[in-house]
């Protein structure tokens, strides 16, 4: 991590020490320093834009709006009130710069970082425990999987990370072009079925072809063969990752943290073995609840699919790599 402020000098009055964030990003970021050295995060904006939204209470971070006297722009500005957390703070900041780097105009780049501060509202409130739930951890682990072995062994580390939108809360786990993968993870020896979260998760439209990844896992001991905790796989990722190429790194550790893992967190007390994985096509009568057969007035649907009715649908990994393989240049 190249730390932005300890190039910035703390000022002896009111007025912040700033330098651009990226001289090459179409809007106005800064990092900057107040009187009291808190470090600031600041975008300035034309005074013309309504801001209207909701902004999220972030432990150990001020969300600021200001309006310098006689001038022509507003600023919203980020301030990091606990030093314990400048590492996730510079992370969320990176995130705001590369999320905004596609916007068209300066209305649309402030509604994307007030979106962002809002996904990492649950990663720094204070009631966090400090670790992903047995379920969460499963998830993550599952899309990891999916990570490794699917979509890495055919595209470079920056395009897979952004085909991965699992973190980011979107109904579909990776999209790469006209293709999706939903992944759940599921304990082997539980009852046959995989719980869908929402009528968007199996919802093909906009897709010519989705797929049901499902990787059975089994708690264990430390002692037994094979078994590992979250925490070796995300290493195993990050090692991939860094061998195919160092600069993706990042972005991985930032997905990490929109999930709510930190590194610092210890997993050594629960332990996985790998059963197997499944893969399905998602077409025709598979079974499902999508959004454009609901009732008007009915929405955010959770079922269970049981798995022994959807057996016709199962297919080779290979075959779904195939399809993946060239998806994203549809």
């Amino acid at each position: 991590m190249i730390d932005p402020w300890l190039t910035i000098n703390k000022p002896s009055g009111p007025i912040a020490s700033a330098k651009r964030a990226d001289e090459k990003h179409p809007f106005d970021f800064f990092w900057a320093m107040d009187m009291d050295g808190h470090c600031l995060f600041v975008y300035e904006y034309d005074k013309a834009i309504k801001q209207g939204e909701k902004k999220p209470r972030l432990n150990g971070i001020r969300i600021i709006d200001y309006e310098p006297e006689g001038g022509d722009k507003k600023r919203l500005i980020l301030s990091l009130r606990q030093a314990e957390h400048r590492e996730i703070f510079f992370r969320l900041c990176t995130d705001v710069l590369e999320a905004t780097q596609e916007c068209k105009d300066g209305a649309s780049a402030l509604h994307v970082m007030l979106r962002r501060t809002w996904r990492w509202h649950q990663l720094l409130r204070g009631e966090r425990d400090g670790r992903l739930s047995p379920d969460l951890q499963k998830g993550l682990i599952g899309e990891l999987e999916c990570l490794t072995s699917i979509v890495l062994p055919h595209y470079s580390p920056a395009e897979a990370m952004t085909f991965w939108e699992g973190p980011s809360g979107l109904p579909k786990d990776f999209v790469i072009g006209e293709a999706c993968i939903e992944v759940k993870a599921r304990r082997g020896a539980a009852r046959p079925f995989v719980s869908i979260s929402s009528e968007h998760q199996l919802d093909q439209a906009g897709f010519q072809n989705l797929f049901l990844y499902i990787l059975d896992l089994s708690s264990a001991a430390v002692s037994d063969e094979g078994s590992f905790n979250l925490n070796d796989y995300v290493d195993r990722t990050y090692q991939i990752i860094h061998e195919k190429d160092p600069g993706a790194v990042e972005m991985f550790e930032t997905k990490l943290l929109e999930v709510g893992y930190l590194n610092e967190d210890d997993y050594s007390d629960r332990y996985w073995i790998r059963l197997g994985a499944q893969t399905y096509q998602v077409q025709g009568e598979f079974p499902r609840i999508i959004d454009s057969e609901l009732p008007a007035g009915v929405s955010d649907v959770s079922y269970k699919i049981d798995l022994g009715n959807i057996q016709e649908y199962i297919i080779e990994q290979a075959e779904m790599e195939t399809t993946v393989m060239g998806a994203s240049s549809e």
